[in-house]
């Protein structure tokens, strides 16, 4: 019930505005709740019937002022489709400043040449182009699609061969090749603007110049190109990251980071590499795309005509107001409502607990314990001992923390800090080594630093503390319970990564007894070496920036197992809305466990039926 008691400060007309407009805005978010996760009708209904409003003696102008404050207090939703006209208007992702676009089959019409001249190629030698083989080789560089339709359909011809062979079907019609929809519109909109634009193709110089021949004028407009193939220092194309990275990096001004540059894409490839690369996508892909591949986008369009860049924080088009704008959406609206499993992006699960908050905070409390919150089940989930009759959300991936839950490391970690902190007549106690667990280097040692009131810099600490554990990481054993785990994960072709707050120097130092088990893993996230993850742990950029890893079709979030031995590691796996598995320290305070999937005194006691991965053999 969210009551406010009555208040002589308030008259009755000032009383009666404030809980009409309370009650408007609190409408207003679980309707736009609903709008995104589907909340039942019923469950809208049953919290609306618990709210009153009645004024509390002596603190109505600080909930006043909460009230008047409300939305702007609210954390921001970011959502990739909108489901009508308000939250389309009001829909805001993080501000961009630089934009770089891919070109064949997003500014120009040649996927459809391209495809023909290839399918005539395999025509030739009886085999059939489909779609699933043209999505695989959408995007990547000449050389690697020639690797995969050689490989895929058997074909005898070697890649040079094949290369050429397209090329010589491909000469003749490609200077022949005409604007996407959109494109000049959008193009000369933002140079207008003087927002720095780049382009980033996967085709050689060449063929870029015969392609863009009849639109050099257009494309003077670009900062700068980067053709893969000409650029020996990219060792790796799409679905890679080296390639926006450089292209990003050639901006006589670069993004502050690469979250501020904004990515165009039509292919699976390339919205993978951008995404990669830490940017925002923004994709434009082929009407034959599967939605779950769509989804993996910052932001989807069926065509530049319809892209708003108020969105991303450039500057609207001068039509783009008013009864035109909500003209202009219309299409997403009637397709929203048609299609009635609208999507749940990573960031309405990474806010919902803190918009349940917000509420809580501005106007009492919210009995959210009583509703039927089907969907939100494993992303916010009381702390429960893992049982065999318990069962989770199924999973498909599995992402491991290292330092505590892989290796014992936190003990010689804690070891050597605390002989670095005698020096000066200090001591790390229990509470300091759990608040710095899991946490980023840096952070953990500025908190101990500051906490201890230490005489030293936090980097001359690390300094003397990584000193010490050179020597002894090596002597690093398996927790109990990992070598079974991992085995019996990767003979069910279970996919599973490494997240780590650790530098790769260290991380392979700790690891090289090891080997055969961690060459298990699909890949492995060292937090303090990736320039594209500028929060560590309790953030959830480490995870999300993880899981995009995986070989596509990538994982929903709440698909994606995380086990932890820390508090700000799970508290990362909670906030990028996976499931987490706690496996703390047994003198950790249960009382400040977060509210994790579930937690365990041992990996021994884990069962993985209960996550819809198959059961131990034994």
């Amino acid at each position: 019930m969210l009551r406010i008691s009555k208040c002589k400060m308030l008259t009755p007309t000032n009383r009666y505005s404030f809980c009409r407009v309370l009650r408007m805005r609190v409408t207003f978010l679980l309707a736009k709740l609903r709008g995104i996760i589907q909340l039942p009708r019923s469950t809208m209904e049953k919290v609306q019937s618990c709210i009153s409003f009645q004024i509390r003696p002596k603190s109505s102008m600080m909930v006043f002022k909460m009230g008047k404050s409300f939305l702007r207090t609210l954390p921001s939703v970011q959502r990739r489709t909108c489901c009508n006209e308000l939250d389309r208007k009001k829909q805001q992702f993080g501000k961009v400043t630089h934009v770089i676009f891919d070109m064949d089959g997003l500014l120009l019409d040649t996927e459809t040449v391209h495809e023909q001249c290839i399918g005539a190629i395999m025509k030739k030698y009886g085999k059939v182009f489909d779609w699933q083989l043209s999505l695989r080789i959408l995007g990547a560089s000449e050389k690697d699609g020639a690797e995969i339709l050689i490989d895929e359909a058997q074909l005898p011809l070697t890649v040079e061969e094949f290369i050429k062979e397209t090329a010589e079907l491909e000469v003749e019609q490609f200077s022949r090749c005409n604007l996407m929809p959109g494109a000049e519109r959008l193009l000369k909109h933002l140079h207008h603007c003087n927002i720095p634009m780049a382009l980033c193709t996967s085709e050689r110089e060449e063929y870029y110049l015969l392609k863009t021949k009849n639109h050099q004028q257009l494309f003077r407009l670009l900062n700068h190109r980067v053709c893969v193939p000409n650029n020996p220092e990219i060792k790796r194309g799409k679905p890679y990251p080296d390639c926006y990275l450089a292209c990003a990096s050639r901006f006589p001004k670069p993004a502050l980071h690469p979250s501020q540059v904004l990515v165009f894409e039509d292919s699976l490839n390339g919205t993978l590499s951008a995404l990669r690369a830490g940017m925002q996508v923004v994709m434009v892909p082929d009407s034959r795309m599967d939605e779950d591949k769509r989804r993996l986008a910052t932001y989807s369009v069926q065509s530049l005509d319809q892209f708003k860049p108020e969105l991303f924080g450039l500057p609207a088009f001068p039509s783009s107001s008013g009864h035109k704008y909500y003209k202009t959406c219309q299409w997403q609206t009637s397709e929203m409502i048609a299609n009635k499993q609208t999507e749940t992006s990573f960031v309405i699960r990474q806010h919902w607990k803190t918009i349940a908050e917000s509420v809580s905070s501005l106007i009492g409390f919210l009995q959210l314990s009583s509703l039927d919150l089907p969907c939100l089940d494993c992303v916010v989930k009381s702390k429960v001992e893992m049982n065999a009759n318990a069962k989770f959300p199924p999973v498909t991936h599995v992402i491991f923390d290292s330092d505590g839950l892989l290796l014992d490391t936190e003990t010689v970690h804690g070891e050597c800090i605390n002989e670095v902190m005698k020096r000066y007549g200090k001591q790390l106690t229990y509470d300091m080594a759990a608040l710095i667990r899991g946490r980023p280097q840096k952070d953990g040692f500025q908190f101990l630093v500051e906490e201890a009131k230490l005489p030293i810099s936090a980097e001359e600490l690390i300094q003397l503390t990584d000193e010490k554990e050179k020597g002894r990481f090596p002597e690093s054993k398996l927790m109990p319970g990992v070598e079974r785990l991992v085995k019996h994960l990767h003979k069910h072709n279970i996919p599973m990564a490494v997240c780590t707050s650790e530098k790769r120097e260290y991380y392979n130092m700790k690891i090289s007894r090891y080997t055969e088990i961690f060459k298990l893993m699909h890949h492995a996230t060292c937090i303090a070496d990736e320039k594209q993850i500028t929060r560590g742990k309790p953030h959830p950029d480490g995870y999300l920036f993880c899981a995009t890893l995986f070989d596509p079709p990538l994982p929903q979030a709440n698909q994606i197992l995380v086990f932890e031995d820390s508090i700000s590691g799970a508290s990362s796996g909670l906030a990028a809305g996976m499931q987490v598995v706690l496996v703390p320290d047994e003198s950790l305070d249960k009382s400040k466990y977060p509210k994790v999937t579930c937690s365990l005194k041992s990996l021994l006691d884990f069962k993985p039926e209960c996550f819809g991965l198959p059961p131990y053999d034994d």
